[in-house]
């Protein structure tokens, strides 16, 4: 008996934080959430359930985010580590950040034993950005890390930062240097965790698609032209020629299972009918000639080379209609690179609004409305992210090189005037959906006649009406699940009219 009990596993922070948004989603029954962390070895209590959700159990545990919640879902039952997808998913979430930074017993000392996936800083001064850049592209080379501030590197104890001084920096200021810096520009979040009563700041950085990231001019003592700057334990320095030597021979591994991917496509279609698109020069050829496109539709196809696509049964993800368009039955795949995603477009857009994704460079989001050709948008939760009025974020949209001037001036009227798409139905004729929704009943829409009647009970809402929590879970399984154009078109501008509604409360 005591050999059994002492194989009884407890429930885990990472888990509460999945269930206690699978709770306020009220999307799964208490039984079927139970199932969903129930184990061979261990059984959820129903009562612990409860507890959990009255805030009995576990109430300093904060929530999971939306990535992490869909993650562990799409991956029940098949992923083998469903603790380090939860991680994966949201590297600077709290619990996770808790989970990895823990206290020597009895001290205020970190345990950091992977020195080479840590740096330690005591204070924050953002004065000095090429030291800060060499270590984050020394992670970024390397196999990823984080650089903590408020942490002493002798000892590893915690001093702290003061509150908010790294979650209100403008991550804008860092990004520019960077790119001014290094090619390719590595990607990073920031953060802040409550660890011994002392704020931690944290930069993280994920191991570089591309590499090595090159550093591109001079700086003081810390960067030189031509270098390649690598994590090893305890520092960052030129690269030596195993780890050199090891990423390129990555590279070239990579560069032949493309290839063979390409050849074999090319295979399929046959040679006669494949023709060859340079995203760079927007020029076209094939066996039957060549065509060029037009250069201000140039950016807005930039995304094709990086942006990650699923096809369903062999359909293509994209097709050419003088733009962009998705086509049916085809998705854009965001993961967990839409807190970071450099190239957005209306889909990637709409799907971090709808999954309320933690975005870290929000004015690119604002921006892109300049070369869309879609007027309605989500855009006012992303002015909130970076902090600007509807002024500034209208004349973001205005600044951008190459855009169209007529969409600028219709994109910069909406943002100030905060209207809404036209035609929506009035409210008698939206019921009783709409009652539904505002008392918060209604279940998510199963069918495409639901969404038809779903997304035009939205547009009747008024600000006041629309409580977030509830209305964008359901919002954002009707854009993933049905996908005609008719209702696509519709669910985006109930999606819009939702930013706009939101933006009238005053939603954080």
């Amino acid at each position: 008996m005591a050999e059994a009990k002492a194989k009884t596993r407890n429930i885990e922070t990472w888990e509460v934080a999945l269930i206690k948004a699978l709770l306020r989603r009220q999307q799964h029954t208490k039984d079927q959430i139970i199932s969903l962390f129930s184990r061979p070895d261990r059984t959820v209590n129903p009562y612990r359930l409860a507890e959990i959700a009255k805030g009995e159990a576990f109430a300093e545990v904060e929530e999971a985010e939306e990535l992490q919640v869909t993650t562990y879902l799409k991956g029940f039952g098949r992923t083998e580590d469903p603790r380090r997808a939860f991680q994966d998913a949201s590297p600077l979430h709290p619990v996770n950040l808790r989970l990895l930074l823990t206290l020597r017993a009895g001290t205020d000392e970190l345990i950091i034993e992977e020195t080479d996936r840590f740096e330690c800083k005591e204070s924050l001064n953002f004065s000095g950005k090429a030291a800060y850049a060499r270590a984050i592209v020394a992670f970024a080379n390397a196999r990823g890390g984080m650089l903590l501030f408020g942490v002493r590197d002798a000892d590893k104890k915690i001093v702290g930062i003061n509150p908010g001084r790294l979650k209100g920096y403008d991550p804008a200021k860092l990004n520019q240097y960077l790119m001014s810096a290094f090619t390719p520009v590595p990607l990073w979040q920031k953060g802040e965790v409550e660890i011994a009563g002392k704020t931690v700041g944290v930069i993280f950085v994920p191991q570089a698609t591309e590499r090595p990231l090159i550093c591109t001019k001079d700086d003081g003592d810390d960067l030189r032209e031509g270098d390649i700057y690598f994590r090893y334990p305890g520092e960052n320095r030129r690269v030596k020629y195993a780890e050199l030597a090891s990423i390129i021979n990555q590279k070239r591994q990579e560069a032949g299972r493309a290839w063979g991917s390409i050849l074999r496509r090319i295979d399929r279609a046959g040679i006669e009918n494949v023709a060859l698109l340079n995203v760079e020069s927007g020029l076209v050829e094939g066996p039957s000639g060549r065509f060029l496109i037009d250069e201000t539709l140039i950016p807005k196809l930039q995304f094709i080379s990086r942006g990650h696509f699923s096809e369903e049964e062999g359909a293509p993800a994209l097709r050419l209609l003088g733009d962009v368009e998705t086509i049916q039955g085809a998705t854009v795949d965001v993961a967990a690179e839409v807190v970071d995603h450099v190239h957005v477009n209306d889909d990637l857009l709409i799907e971090a609004f709808v999954s309320r994704a933690s975005v870290s460079h929000p004015r690119l989001f604002i921006e892109h409305l300049a070369y869309t050709t879609k007027l309605w948008l989500p855009v006012f939760a992303f002015v909130r992210m970076a902090g600007m009025t509807d002024e500034e974020a209208a004349a973001l949209v205005a600044e951008q090189q190459g855009a169209k001037p007529k969409m600028v001036e219709r994109q910069g009227v909406r943002i100030v005037s905060r209207d809404v798409p036209v035609g929506a139905a009035k409210p008698t004729s939206a019921e009783p959906a709409r009652s539904a929704i505002i008392a918060q009943t209604l279940p998510t829409p199963a069918t495409e006649k639901d969404c038809r009647a779903f997304v035009k009970a939205v547009r009747t809402l008024e600000a006041g009406e629309v409580k977030a929590d509830y209305l964008l879970p359901l919002l954002e399984s009707c854009w993933r699940t049905f996908d005609k154009p008719g209702v696509r078109a519709s669910t985006q501008y109930a999606i819009a009219h939702v930013d706009v509604m939101l933006h009238k409360q005053g939603a954080k």
